[in-house]
């Protein structure tokens, strides 16, 4: 028995050192050598081309170097660490709003001024133009938005990081090969070095996808990992926002447009404020841009300021870009154009003793996005320098005009006003409510993803549609209140109420045509209302003074009192 227990010993050594040979020598050389194409599998286009790994992912962003300094797009910066830079591509400059001053850049320059007069100095070009892409300088990004990189090259690779979410590592045990796939013959990505700590992206049962610190990422084999965890990386916070000093009335807001065309539209106001209940602030459509220039004509009427004064009431005069009979848009792309409107709208509202300014520029493209927004920045530092309120007028938020840059506004003008109507309108090839209790709701919630609550205002309609559908189509004609109680009289209509809408419905057939209301009223008002206050929303706004029936503000009223 004694002689059998070290032939048993000798034997489990031999396997053991066996087993060992096999791993280490057998095994590792039946493992593939052979190295990916890594300027393939990166995407590399050239030797000043670095693809962008964010996150956890290679993105389809490339940065670029120029002159030893890191760059990325213009669009890609907005995208991922602050939309505030803006291209003037009309004045070949590019342009940041902080919230009293502007500062100014010359692509390809080192040098930077401010409106106000500072001047600054870089090593790198702030921006760099190449052909028809503008380049922004990361490390002069990083003045302004929170978020870090590291460049790297063999291959060339920039990792960025803008979010801080929690996230599953665990250090490497043995120096290992990244691969392409999870298996020991798949071409080599990279390497995980003993002691380091990468990120668990996709763990399997003996492989896990992974990405190194530097920005390798692929699959090695779980036996070279140590146990994952769970971590929470330390934010990035070399920046703070300013405080962009926008206003507040400190009250809920009751703004009613009045409606005018020309001077002495004005007259009316008497007359149309003999019900008026609650109301804090009166917009009269007062500034139109007339040319691409960015002239300004106005038919301000002093007597009216006087008066609303007199009753505690401000004005805040709305300035569009239609009135004119045509839509202006281009006095949006220069300096000169935005420069103009503001300074002659600006100009009026302190010559005239007029509170702010509602803004309502319409007819906006996708093109024409970021030239707007610019518009808004740079309209709120010359109002506000002089004491002004600045609205500005929206319409209900969706995919497809995410390009008036909602939380953006946010962050510059005082009020945002959700006009929370024309869910059905002139244009609309099928008849349908103006302002359905759905599409309110939709509207107020959507906004609320990228305004405060105590900047948004929401605006209801004082107006209906008649829709009629006749042999020749759909067509539909906005009116007023009492119109539409009239009307309905003289066809017979008989309206019943819809809690799917949030609004009486009637309809009647007469010959060929077919008529349809969705009709608001007293009930439907003060539905949406409730909304309003269970949102908790800075105020509402009326379209428009006289179109509306008394017992309206009876529920405006109580609204305000709430």
């Amino acid at each position: 028995m004694k002689k059998t227990i070290p032939t048993i010993i000798i034997i489990i050594l031999i396997a053991i050192l066996g087993f060992a040979f096999w791993k280490f020598t057998f095994r590792k050389m039946s493992y593939s050598g052979k190295w990916t194409d890594l300027e393939t599998y990166y995407g590399i286009q050239d030797e000043d081309d670095f693809p962008v790994i964010h996150q956890d992912e290679l993105s389809d962003m490339h940065a670029r170097r120029f002159d030893g300094a890191y760059y990325m797009k213009l669009e890609d910066v907005a995208a991922h660490m602050t939309k505030r830079f803006y291209f003037g591509k009309a004045d070949g400059k590019v342009y940041y709003c902080l919230p009293d001053d502007r500062i100014v850049l010359v692509p390809g320059e080192t040098a930077w001024t401010t409106d106000g007069g500072q001047k600054g100095q870089e090593e790198a070009a702030p921006a760099v133009l190449d052909g028809e892409t503008l380049w922004l300088s990361l490390d002069f990004v990083k003045n302004y938005a929170n978020f870090s990189y590291s460049a790297f090259t063999e291959p060339n690779r920039l990792v960025l990081t803008t979010a801080w979410e929690e996230e599953t590592v665990a250090e490497v045990k043995d120096s290992t090969m990244v691969r392409i796939t999870g298996g020991i013959k798949s071409e080599i990505a990279g390497e995980a070095e003993s002691g380091t700590t990468v990120r668990i992206l996709e763990p399997m049962d003996t492989w896990s996808g992974i990405m190194t610190e530097d920005g390798v990422f692929g699959y090695v084999e779980n036996d070279t990992l140590g146990e994952p965890y769970t971590r929470q990386p330390e934010p990035v916070e070399t920046y703070t926002e300013p405080d962009y000093k926008t206003r507040s009335l400190d009250k809920k807001i009751n703004m009613v447009w009045h409606n005018v065309a020309v001077v002495e539209g004005n007259d009316t106001i008497g007359g149309l404020f003999a019900n008026v209940k609650g109301v804090n602030i009166l917009s009269p459509t007062w500034f139109y841009v007339s040319d691409e220039n960015g002239d300004v004509k106005n038919i301000i009427y002093k007597e009216n300021i006087d008066l609303m004064h007199g009753r505690g009431i401000q004005v805040w005069a709305l300035f569009d870009n239609f009135s004119s009979g045509q839509s202006y848009t281009d006095f949006l792309t220069t300096d000169a154009g935005r420069s103009t409107a503001i300074s002659q709208v600006v100009a009026a509202c302190e010559e005239y003793g007029i509170d702010g300014i509602n803004v309502d520029i319409e007819n906006i493209t996708p093109e024409r996005g970021g030239d707007f927004i610019e518009f808004i920045r740079e309209l709120c530092i010359a109002a506000h320098k002089k004491n002004l309120y600045v609205s500005v007028d929206n319409y209900v938020p969706y995919n497809f005009n995410d390009y008036y840059h909602l939380d953006e506004q946010g962050k510059f003008a005082d009020y945002i006003v959700l006009m929370g109507y024309d869910e059905h309108y002139a244009g609309s090839q099928e008849a349908g409510s103006v302002a359905s209790i759905d599409y309110v709701t939709y509207g107020i919630g959507e906004a609320l993803k990228e305004v405060p609550k105590d900047k948004l205002i929401n605006a209801i309609p004082f107006y209906t549609r008649i829709w009629t559908t006749s042999p020749e189509g759909v067509s539909s004609q906005a009116v007023t209140m009492a119109y539409c109680q009239e009307f309905m009289q003289q066809h017979g209509m008989k309206p019943e109420w819809s809690d799917s809408f949030g609004q009486y419905y009637a309809e009647a057939r007469e010959g060929d045509n077919y008529y349809q209301i969705w009709v608001e009223g007293k009930k439907s008002i003060e539905l949406k209302l409730r909304v309003m206050e269970e949102y908790g929303l800075a105020g509402v706004a009326e379209w428009c003074l006289g179109f509306e029936t008394p017992e309206i503000w009876d529920v405006i009223e109580a609204y305000m009192k709430q």
